[in-house]
């Protein structure tokens, strides 16, 4: 059996915060959410959707721009563009294993 695909009913909304999708899904307003690992999820079930690769920006003639690659560890000695938050969860390379 075919589907139609004009036949089915499709809404989309994108919120910034990964608890509203989890209380949306949880409380049956949305069939599936999308969020990062961290958001708790109690009451859901919890499945590895897919892998970002995270790029760092640095203008030209900055000491790392020089470097062939670079590892979080590396960049903590320079101003971030982003939240300290962002970089210190841990799961990009070592910045909590480096004290800092």
């Amino acid at each position: 059996m075919r589907l139609d695909p004009f036949s089915l009913k499709l809404f989309i909304s994108v919120v910034e915060r990964g608890s509203i999708a989890a209380a949306a899904t949880l409380e049956n307003e949305a069939d599936v959410g999308i969020c990062t690992a961290s958001t708790p999820a109690l009451g859901l079930e919890v499945f590895p959707y897919h892998e970002d690769e995270l790029v760092l920006l640095v203008p030209r003639g900055h000491a790392l721009a020089r470097k062939r690659t670079v590892a979080l560890i590396d960049t903590l000695d320079h101003e971030p563009a982003v939240p300290v938050h962002a970089l210190r969860r841990g799961d990009a390379g070592g910045s909590q294993a480096a004290g800092r």
